[in-house]
């Protein structure tokens, strides 16, 4: 997908239909990215990372899994500590 110079990967995910779920984010506020709800996995060139989506730039050629594994467990133990 395309997006404009410094779209975030949460913002890219959403423009283009993609449930990227998100709780502090709001795009016209200084991104915290305290939540981790939008956690999501990058591949890089030393393997695949963890980051928030809020907080990472797209880049082109950047390969983001919103659904695998890793970054749901993060988010489920989140969400485990509060409710």
């Amino acid at each position: 997908m395309e997006v404009p110079d410094g779209t975030n990967v949460l913002e890219a995910a959403l423009s283009n239909n993609v449930n990227l779920e998100h709780f502090c984010y709001q795009r016209y506020l200084p991104v915290a990215g305290n939540c981790r709800t939008c956690m999501v996995e990058i591949e890089g060139p030393k393997g695949p990372m963890l980051t928030v989506g809020c907080n990472t730039k797209v880049s082109e050629g950047m390969v983001v899994h919103t659904l695998s594994p890793r970054p749901r467990r993060p988010k489920r133990a989140l969400w485990n500590f509060f409710y």
